[in-house]
């Protein structure tokens, strides 16, 4: 079928690197002749999924060995190979861990043809071996980190729901080449490279996440991983990636539906052994199923959860002897007791509907929070000014964040499209905050050996009458980031013969800012 608005795009392009490039003239020539003719041939197109848990299978590889033409299915486990020469073809169908499988199909009548590969897990007989703990959702994570053109690794959901995380900080930190910064024990943010949190980009999706602080960084432990789908950290950029990341990118992918209905829920329970109570727990619920002939899929996935994260600190400023490092003196010595509750709430929900086979809209949405009620109670041992201190400090405040994003992918042939449109939004707000210092001075005579911490503790007065009021605030605040963000990616794809192609990319993206 002719299609003059390709062509003409197609000499535009050929006379100006004609005039410029001539070397690349020639590969504009060879692609209008690809372009121009449009969808001809015969088309295969199906899915690939595992037969026991009967998940689709993402980077499967189906391929025509006498062709030398195939595809790899995406996210969705789909495939599509256009432009097949009429005649008897033998396809193999082949991915990790799996036994390849070769099917023999008579694709002589125009059309498209459907075609769906159920695939079985491979076994190798040898020497008896102990399996500990084996994530089968990892094996997708791992063809996914060979198949990319980037440094990347991956976490699965499989992964995620065996491991003991708090948070999805604690989860991206078992990953090569990453670090956090922790708050009260707990991963909060995440230090690639070992650059700041600030020069790393945390994204849903692929769409930007506003910062959850004044340095533009991300506290990631107010978002439960019992609600993510996996988590992906890129250690370098493609030119179709955001730019604004030195250090990396992580991001947090809320998945669509898979076939069939899905369902499946945890619950612990656990003992603090600091404060020698009980109390606290974590719980999760999953659900998915799709409607409407499959056309119509929903997710959900709901997260609660009680941490008790108090602790006891004791910590010495010494003055330690040059010459054999043994103390001379103790300057300062301070007791702490924290006490500290953190209530974390997550959810995701994702709809999507499938237009066609190569035409689908869909609908994600990601939401964190936390709450923190904290006490802290602090006696400081100010020996070399021969003084005492107490603090006691008590604070309520939370964090809250959530995402949303409407998009849709396309394909007319050689041309793919990708749109959407999100919003996202962060906040950090405390309701009260009471610090307050007393001072005690002339604690100590000089009947001292403060070389000695117990008896830095012994010798002190603890003259309560004798100790005032030194200063006290009070002090609220309340910070909130949001992104309004609007892109489209349009591809052309190519092929000179049998074994050369590829696409050309071009994109653009809006983002408004509110800090």
């Amino acid at each position: 079928m002719y299609s003059p608005k390709p062509l003409l795009l197609v000499e535009f392009l050929s006379d100006f690197f004609r005039q410029n490039y001539p070397v690349l003239a020639v590969v504009f020539c060879l692609l209008s002749s690809t372009t121009v003719v449009g969808q001809t041939g015969i088309v295969l197109q199906g899915t690939v999924t595992d037969s026991l848990t009967n998940e689709t299978l993402i980077g499967a590889s189906v391929y025509f060995p006498d062709l030398g033409i195939g595809d790899i299915t995406n996210l969705e486990g789909r495939y599509r190979i256009e432009n097949i020469p009429p005649n008897i073809h033998t396809v193999q169908v082949s991915y990790i861990g799996y036994i390849t499988k070769t099917v023999e199909l008579d694709l002589r009548n125009e059309g498209t043809t459907q075609l769906d590969i159920v695939l079985q897990s491979s076994v190798v007989e040898g020497e008896e071996i102990f399996v500990l703990a084996q994530a089968a959702g990892q094996i997708a994570a791992i063809k996914e980190q060979l198949e990319s053109n980037t440094i990347v690794n991956v976490v699965s959901k499989e992964r995620l729901s065996e491991l003991p995380d708090q948070n999805a900080a604690e989860s991206v930190a078992r990953l090569p080449g990453v670090s956090v910064q922790r708050d009260a024990g707990e991963a909060a943010k995440v230090v690639v490279r070992g650059l700041s949190p600030r020069f790393n980009s945390i994204t849903v999706n692929g769409v930007r996440v506003p910062g959850t602080e004044d340095d533009r960084s991300v506290d990631l432990s107010l978002l439960p991983s019992d609600v993510l789908d996996g988590i992906q950290v890129f250690k370098a950029l493609t030119p179709d990636m955001d730019a604004d990341a030195v250090g990396g990118t992580v991001n947090l992918q809320v998945k669509k539906a898979p076939n069939g209905f899905r369902s499946s829920g945890s619950f612990e329970y656990g003992y603090n052994d600091i404060r020698e109570e009980f109390g606290e727990y974590k719980g999760s619920l999953n659900s998915s199923n799709r409607y409407l002939d499959d056309k119509f899929g929903i997710l959900l996935s709901g997260s609660i959860q009680r941490a008790n994260r108090s602790s006891l600190l004791y910590d010495l400023d010494p003055e330690f002897n040059q010459m054999d490092s043994t103390i001379n003196d103790i300057e300062n010595l301070n007791f702490t007791d924290n006490f500290q509750i953190r209530d974390r709430y997550g959810g995701s929900a994702s709809f999507d509907y499938v237009l066609n086979e190569n035409n689908n809209i869909y609908l994600t949405s990601l939401f964190g929070k936390t709450d923190r009620d904290e006490q802290r109670f602090r006696k400081r041992y100010r020996v070399g000014n021969s003084r005492t201190e107490y603090d006691a400090r008590d604070r309520q405040r939370y964090e809250l964040l959530y995402s949303n994003i409407l998009g849709g992918e396309h394909s007319f042939g050689y041309l793919k499209l990708d749109w959407l449109t999100s919003y996202s939004y962060t906040l950090a707000k405390q309701t009260y905050g009471n610090y307050a210092r007393f001072l005690e001075l002339g604690a100590y005579n000089d009947d001292l050996d403060n070389t000695n911490v117990q008896d830095v503790v012994d010798k002190a007065w603890n003259n309560l009458s004798s100790t005032y009021f030194q200063y006290g605030t009070n002090e609220t605040f309340r910070n909130t980031e949001s992104d309004f963000t609007s892109g489209l990616d349009v591809q052309l794809d190519f092929e000179l013969n049998a074994n050369v192609s590829g696409f050309f990319k071009a994109g653009s993206k809006y983002r408004d800012k509110y800090k």
